[in-house]
């Protein structure tokens, strides 16, 4: 059986309802019921005899209960002989029924068992689909009116989780706070010779907005050279930055790399060694005394400050 039915509240409005034996027959045969397609037209038996009553039914989706007459009345409770006549009355025309659909028949009987005529019709029908079709529209348009001024005062009437609570109250605090906001940022004299970050500003036309309303730019993808390992680790530093690597910064770090004679997995790990922010041709020789390629190969930080030899001349 399908274990679950809907149930339309317009049967208290229709004649059914007050046919009792009726609407307990039918009741009963909905709860037994499936989903089934009809593929051929099937020929509407008479309850009490084998004879055909002319009606047809056409292909397509109904209910299909699969058992005899008096199986479907023992299990309503009904005695025998009123359900039988219920079941009669549920299979005939019905001129004053609020739905023309089949003539006003409901439950009809075939070879196999019962066919539900209106079955689908009331399980297809989604009654919440408007309020929750509003519930998203309003939620859309609140998220994309928040301001400095009316974030605190936005309300939101349905049903949320905590997290989704705190979450609100975070971002809502940074829009409140202007201020702490721009003292997070970095200070851009700080980066200004690092020849990556310069790069990066060629990558704003390819920005995102994250949660908070500010945008940032797409992070870079892993280069084939580039141990995966290596290359989580370095995407989190640049992030305890606040400097996401994107693709224009991973070719100006290339590029530096390849002056230097280091490949681009040495250099992020020279970078990282010696705490930059970006890799810059030249620095490790004016920091450090010491030129060339470096011998580290593995996943192991380059020092900051190497002991002799570390780097081959």
């Amino acid at each position: 059986m399908a274990g679950f039915v809907k149930l339309d509240c317009g049967i208290l409005n229709s004649t059914l309802w007050g046919d009792t034996e009726a609407r307990d027959v039918f009741i009963t045969a909905l709860l037994m019921a499936y989903p089934h397609e009809v593929t051929e037209p099937m020929v509407q038996v008479h309850v009490r005899t084998l004879e055909e009553t002319g009606f047809v039914v056409q292909p397509g989706f109904y209910g299909f209960v699969p058992a005899a007459g008096v199986g479907i009345v023992r299990r309503s409770g009904v005695e025998q002989e009123a359900g039988l006549a219920a079941l009669e009355r549920l299979g005939a025309p019905e001129a004053e029924s609020r739905t023309p659909d089949y003539e006003g028949r409901r439950l009809v009987r075939v070879t196999g068992g019962y066919i539900i005529l209106n079955y689908m019709l009331y399980r297809n029908r989604d009654y919440t689909s408007a309020e929750r079709s509003k519930r998203w529209r309003d939620r859309q348009r609140s998220s994309s009116a928040v301001t400095p001024r009316n974030a605190s005062e936005r309300v939101d009437t349905r049903d949320v989780t905590q997290a989704e609570v705190q979450k609100t109250e975070v971002q809502s605090t940074r829009v409140q706070n202007p201020r702490a906001r721009a003292a997070a940022r970095p200070d851009p004299d700080s980066s200004s010779a690092d020849g990556a970050d310069a790069a990066d500003a060629s990558s704003k036309s390819r920005t995102v907005p994250d949660t908070a309303g500010r945008k940032r730019p797409t992070e870079a993808e892993l280069p084939d050279d580039v141990d995966p390992e290596v290359w989580t680790d370095w995407l989190a530093y640049r992030r305890s930055k606040r400097a996401p690597f994107s693709a224009a910064a991973l070719k100006a770090t290339r590029r530096e790399a390849d002056k230097d004679g280091l490949t681009l997995q040495e250099a992020i790990l020279v970078t990282m060694s010696a705490g930059w922010q970006g890799f810059v041709a030249g620095r490790r020789s004016s920091n450090n005394g010491a030129a060339g390629r470096s011998h580290d190969q593995g996943h192991l930080a380059i020092p900051k400050n190497p002991p002799p030899g570390y780097y081959k001349n």
